[in-house]
């Protein structure tokens, strides 16, 4: 569940901020200071009944008479999300009769037992239809969209009110079972508010989030406690997880700070009637000197949030999602520390929503331009706008200095791109590797893409240069000519080209086609889907053999169709894209992966109807061996290896110039001869 759309009326610097779209990873609102950036998170803040932040008179835009209302969209608003906030016990307590009617049945195998059996899951799917359409109706939500507004209204006292799609009004306790946890780190990180906030400090709040995640070993075995046994079972279990999570925010802490010298200790002490106090202390080990992080600089605050979020990424089991709002990520932290500060935020987004406000060009630039917006004050009233690339780059400063000094430049998409083309460049040429930057662009949207293909326009393309991309669902001569006049269209018809000569602009918008490069395949995972790549994952190389010419068949067909407008990028996506072969639904959050592999299984075995294959090693067979790879390839990772890379390192290049690859490695070999 995530907020897709925001609408502000007469809160501080806005009138009526119009509809907001928001994206479901992660989103920037970048301006000028006091033009209105804070009050976007604060209203966000102000709506969330759980939140500490309430609304006064002074929160009225100039004084006005007029209610304050602030409207919300939530979308994946689904019945699995309703069932794990809504009514999961009521489906626990039918699961506990259904168990106890199987033991039973199992114990005395009688058809009144079997009867039982079978009355309670029909019984569970009666609780399931009546919650889920209860809830949908409840709250109004429609085609998964759930839709809420707070009204604020100025009296003797501020009252708050909500109401759903239908003008139905909605209890506070209601929105707290079905709205998400939010998680705020403010920008201005005042150690006097927040040493006496107890319980109410952002940093709780942030040891909180890792605690939610920590796995617990307390075994009651049906002993029965005393509510101070409890306690202190509680307490002491707490302290131990908070002890292993310290050790793992020092371990990132001083790698940050590149020294050995300091320690984070975390003290819990929980008390079942008042919740969890966490105390957070930095100790300087070669003085013995401690202090409480709260009562530290902003700089060394902003380390340790930097190296608290880490530690999420790092044990994060995606059991609770939240949404982070975050006031400058970068407040006071090194470009080298701001660089891994958005990093880890991009790789929280990929199962958290994440919306901040940002003044760097370090943490902006790794976004899209669609995942950012701009807020402008006219007259004492905010606006958020859209932007361009280019208004971006001026805005902020983005420099493109990832392509000074090197002999060649190669623009990729994604991580796995920049490990495959790495290890390809050094199966060619190791010599060559350390002359050749290779940039993750995430997309070709990405703001520092833009910033060094306007360098590269500036200096004539003076440095080889290779934009390289998948074809996606798109044909590869179409996207490319839809890439090329996108870049060029954005920054050639800046003002700063006007007077350049017909002939002159001609030679850099060639320059920029010939540099744009788009693989003939979805994407780079489809090199690697051959028998000698992936017969050491799977049991039977000859099942193997048919299972990937089963998969080559549809994906084949498939491919073509959502080429050609008639099939739905997010169909092949879902059930034909490689990456669903190899890893199954790595990218997808952990408690909808279930049910996406019973819709990409489903959409499969209705193939089989109208399946040509002569051999009798069909869709079943295909399902079955990939299951085997996916489980393997899992494995794999977890013990610290990458699949592409293994692939390349323990085969030839002659080899590997055999199959698929021979595309990827001859448009290499090409660039490399012109760095030589």
């Amino acid at each position: 569940m995530y907020i897709s759309k925001l609408h502000i009326k007469n809160y501080k610097s806005f009138l009526d901020s119009g509809d907001i779209d928001l994206k479901e990873d992660i989103f920037a609102f970048i301006g000028q200071n006091n033009t209105g950036k804070s009050a976007i998170l604060d209203s966000i803040q102000a709506f969330f009944p759980t939140s500490k932040k309430g609304i006064s008179g002074e929160d009225f835009h100039k004084g006005t008479k007029e209610d304050i209302v602030i409207e919300l969209w939530f979308k994946n608003v689904d019945e699995s999300y309703l069932e794990a906030n809504i009514y999961k016990d009521k489906i626990d307590k039918q699961n506990e009769k259904i168990n106890e009617a199987y033991d039973l049945y199992i114990k005395e195998n009688t058809d009144a037992n079997l009867k039982k059996y079978e009355k309670q899951k029909e019984k569970l799917i009666e609780i399931k239809t009546k919650e889920l359409n209860e809830a949908v109706e409840k709250y109004g939500i429609d085609n998964e969209e759930l839709y809420i507004k707070m009204v604020a209204k100025k009296g003797s006292s501020i009252s708050k009110k909500y109401y759903n799609k239908n003008d139905e009004e909605l209890k506070e306790a209601d929105l707290k079972k079905i709205l998400p946890q939010i998680k705020v780190i403010p920008a201005l990180r005042d150690p006097k508010n927040e040493s006496t906030a107890g319980n109410n400090s952002y940093l709780k709040d942030l040891i909180q989030m890792l605690d939610d995640e920590s796995k617990t070993d307390i075994i009651l075995n049906d002993k029965p406690l005393t509510y101070s046994e409890l306690n202190h079972v509680l307490s002491e279990e707490t302290k131990k997880r908070c002890n292993a999570l310290a050790e793992t925010i020092t371990s990132y802490y001083n790698d940050a700070i590149g020294s050995k010298d300091f320690k984070i200790v975390i003290d819990a002490s929980v008390n079942i009637s008042k919740g969890t106090q966490y105390t957070t202390t930095i100790i300087d080990t070669t003085t013995g000197i401690m202090n409480d992080i709260l009562n530290c600089g902003t700089g060394y605050q902003s380390m340790v949030i930097l190296s608290i979020l880490e530690t999420y990424v790092q044990i994060s089991q995606s059991n609770t999602q939240y949404i982070l709002l975050i006031e400058e990520p970068e407040v006071y932290l090194h470009p080298k520390l701001q660089r891994r500060m958005i990093d880890t935020l991009l790789k929280i987004s990929e199962k958290n929503q994440v919306i901040f406000t940002s003044h760097s060009p370090i943490t902006v630039s790794k976004l899209a331009s669609n995942n950012v917006k701009i807020v402008e004050k006219n007259n004492g009233e905010a606006k958020v706008l859209p932007i361009s690339p280019k208004r971006v780059i001026d805005e902020l400063g983005i420099k493109p200095d990832d392509i000074l000094y090197s002999k060649g430049i190669i623009f990729v998409e994604g991580k796995d791109d920049i490990e495959v083309i790495s290890e390809l460049i050094r199966k060619i040429d190791e010599s060559i590797i350390d002359k050749i930057n290779i940039i993750q662009a995430h997309s070709c949207e990405n703001l520092k893409f833009y910033a060094n293909a306007e360098l590269l326009i500036n200096t004539n393309f003076s440095v080889p240069v290779l934009i390289l991309r998948d074809a996606d669902i798109k044909k590869p001569e179409v996207l490319k000519d839809n890439l090329y006049e996108e870049v060029a269209f954005t920054l050639l018809n800046e003002p700063q080209y006007a007077n350049l000569e017909e002939k002159e602009l001609e030679y850099k918008k060639e320059k920029l086609k010939e540099s744009i490069y788009v693989l003939n395949e979805h994407s780079i995972e489809y090199y690697f889907v051959e028998n000698k790549f992936l017969s050491e994952f799977a049991s039977d190389n000859i099942e193997l053999e048919y299972a990937i010419k089963c998969y080559e068949c549809q994906y084949r067909k498939q491919l073509e169709e959502a080429m050609n407008g008639k099939n739905q990028k997010n169909n092949f996506e879902s059930c034909f894209q490689p990456k669903r072969f190899l890893e199954g639904f790595p990218d997808a959050k952990e408690r909808d992966r279930e049910k996406k592999e019973e819709s990409l299984k489903t959409r499969w075995l209705k193939l089989s109807e109208s399946c040509e294959c002569t051999n009798h090693y069909k869709i079943d067979n295909y399902l079955k061996v990939r299951d085997e790879i996916i489980a393997n390839i899992k494995k794999f990772y977890i013990e610290g290896n990458n699949l592409f890379q293994y692939i390349i390192r323990n085969n030839d290049l002659a080899v590997l110039k055999e199959g698929k690859l021979k595309e990827i490695i001859e448009l290499l070999e090409g660039f490399i001869e012109k760095i030589r």
